[in-house]
């Protein structure tokens, strides 16, 4: 039987210890990067998302306008703030509606 010396326990324990405290910190680490990258992909497709919803108001305000003339703010801010499903059907009732009333019921 190999008899361990207190030293050599201590150096072994240390040595653990040194280990998990490293291995931790690299998991940390990348846990952190995941997370970034994760955050930033997000932040880029909520951005393109964002994008896309401007462009589409922006479209259905000009074409409201080329039909039905000057709009009010409360419609423009209606506009700005809806979702790109809703302004899609405002948009396909251009075709069909004879007042802007209509367009929005």
């Amino acid at each position: 039987m190999q008899y361990v010396s207190s030293i050599e326990r201590m150096a072994i324990e240390q040595g653990m210890q040194k280990g998990i405290q490293q291995g931790m910190q690299k998991g940390i680490q990348q846990g952190m990067q995941k997370g970034i990258q994760q955050g930033m992909q997000k932040g880029i497709q909520q951005g393109m998302q964002k994008g896309i919803q401007q462009g589409e108001a922006r479209f259905l305000k000009r074409q409201l306008r080329r039909v039905f003339g000057d709009l009010a703010p409360d419609i423009e801010q209606r506009i700005d703030s809806a979702s790109s499903e809703d302004i899609e059907r405002w948009g396909d009732r251009i075709l069909t509606c004879k007042t802007l009333a209509e367009i929005f019921d």
